[in-house]
């Protein structure tokens, strides 16, 4: 696929991609990764886990070097993303991401629990008047 970008790329011109650091460093999906646990059993604690399949230090330009980028300038910036509400965010991330897969779905009062369970997982994130 990096070889298809630098082929495609003008001289001179610049691209840039997005990766998922580990779970350990989102700490909201850390927090509903448990709730999942809790509420749906650990089969589905794991429903995260395949978004979080980073690469590890250092392939990223490994990648980009055998694609065609041997100077490829890799950043990792930390981007805090903030909801109005945890409710908000555990319906985002469980209609969003998970419930997308085939043969998954949460009736509503499945939602209320996880909801509830994140709240609990969540509570050191969260701000006064969220």
């Amino acid at each position: 696929m990096v070889k298809e970008i630098y082929r495609v790329l003008k001289p001179g011109g610049r691209v840039g991609i997005a990766v998922w650091s580990a779970l350990e460093q989102s700490s909201g999906y850390l927090a509903v990764a448990p709730a999942l646990g809790k509420t749906m059993g650990p089969e589905a604690a794991r429903l995260l886990d395949e978004l979080f399949v980073s690469p590890r230090s250092g392939e990223v330009e490994h990648f980009f070097a055998q694609g065609g980028f041997p100077d490829a300038d890799v950043k990792t910036p930390r981007i805090n993303a903030v909801f109005n509400s945890v409710d908000e965010f555990t319906r985002a991330v469980a209609v969003g991401s998970i419930m997308r897969r085939p043969q998954t779905r949460f009736s509503e009062e499945i939602l209320g629990s996880l909801v509830a369970e994140v709240t609990v997982e969540m509570a050191s994130h969260v701000s006064a008047g969220s």
